[in-house]
């Protein structure tokens, strides 16, 4: 029942948000909708797991999601995409919501989602993809992940 009431509080948050403001509400449906259940991302229907593309690395992350993303649509497949950007838990959350049915059902031929490449391994615990594609790994942003050794740790996890 909570994912549901989250599901539902996640659809409306994103449907106000979009008449206030074209563009905005990528992350914030999504976290609310994590803080009324935790597992949201979890119970959503008919993923096929081996359909779902992580895309992580320090650069690059946005670009070749938009590539795979393009191509894909260009083959005539139906894509979820996190095309903007939220590449957090909290942005997966809620670009799945946008795209399922009131009843939490998804209907699409493949999952692309651009990651954190620091937060990969939240975000495979809730939905566990079969697929990653890693750009590249480097120091980036000192003082997050210190050096390449500390994110390829985190990989490792997933």
């Amino acid at each position: 029942m909570k994912f549901y009431l989250a599901l539902w509080f996640a659809k409306l948050m994103g449907i106000a948000i979009k008449l206030v403001s074209k563009g905005r509400g990528t992350n914030l449906p999504g976290e609310k909708a994590l803080k009324i259940d935790p597992d949201f991302v979890k119970h959503f229907k008919n993923i096929d797991y081996s359909k779902v593309i992580f895309i992580t690395g320090t650069n690059g992350k946005s670009s070749t999601t938009n590539l795979i993303t393009h191509i894909l649509k260009e083959n005539g497949k139906k894509i979820v995409s996190n095309l903007e950007g939220a590449n957090l838990l909290g942005g997966i959350a809620t670009v799945l919501a946008k795209e399922a049915s009131l009843s939490g059902k998804l209907k699409a031929d493949y999952y692309v989602f651009e990651t954190d490449e620091r937060y990969l391994p939240l975000i495979y615990a809730q939905l566990p993809a079969e697929n990653m594609l890693i750009t590249n790994l480097q120091k980036d942003q000192v003082q997050r992940n210190g050096d390449p050794d500390f994110i390829i740790r985190k990989l490792k996890e997933v």
